[in-house]
């Protein structure tokens, strides 16, 4: 069983709730471990205690080195083979794996890296041009904005105004020279633009040329 704080079961319930039913039985087979010391007593050298010094081991005096009788010297033929030095190219030993496997791995490491290049490149080349794209689209987004609110401003411009005062009719010289002045504000342009028939555009603009006026 896990001895701890009530706090301490708590939060270890609350994060593993698996975990509530060791707190009043032990672990499995935890008393069944005892077996497998039952007995089990060191003999001879071994008996000893962790505090306990070991005796220094007694070492053999080395016994003098033997000589060795020099190899027989051999004389190493100075020709290779034709056939011989076809099949091995720059006197290499046809033997030698070693090279061969340090040169593959060599090869397959930068065989490596030039793909993870290649994709790096790749990558970098993707998102240049969906950068590349936003930007575009933003610029697009922009200038149509931007006709809009021309557009917007040609439409009630004080000479879109005036013409279509002027295909109403019925207004004098002089009420049209006070018309030009109820025209200064924007907000009276918009208000007469945004009227769809005519006669109101026409009583609303006299009302305003006799305020103008008074």
């Amino acid at each position: 069983m896990i001895l701890a704080e009530p706090e301490v079961w708590a939060r270890l319930i609350s994060a593993h709730p698996k975990v509530a039913r060791f707190r009043k039985k032990p672990f499995p087979l935890f008393y069944s471990l005892e077996a497998l010391y039952e007995g089990s007593v060191a003999t001879g050298q071994l008996n000893f205690t962790s505090t306990q010094q070991l005796p220094p081991a007694i070492i053999p005096p080395l016994a003098p080195p033997a000589i060795v009788p020099p190899a027989p010297s051999f004389v190493v033929p100075s020709a290779r083979s034709t056939s011989e030095q076809t099949l091995h190219p720059f006197n290499t030993n046809p033997f030698d794996l070693d090279g061969q496997e340090m040169t593959s791995e060599a090869q397959s490491v930068s065989a490596i890296h030039e793909a993870r290049e290649g994709e790096g490149s790749k990558s970098r080349k993707r998102k240049q041009s969906h950068v590349g794209a936003a930007l575009e689209d933003y610029v697009e987004f922009k200038k149509s904005q931007t006709n809009k609110a021309l557009d917007a401003l040609k439409e009630l411009s004080m000479r879109k105004c005036m013409e279509e005062m002027e295909a109403i009719g019925g207004f004098t010289e002089e009420e049209k020279s006070y018309v030009v002045e109820v025209f200064e504000s924007g907000i009276n342009r918009e208000a007469f633009m945004s009227t769809m028939n005519h006669n109101v555009q026409r009583m609303w603009l006299k009302r305003k040329i006799r305020y103008v006026h008074s």
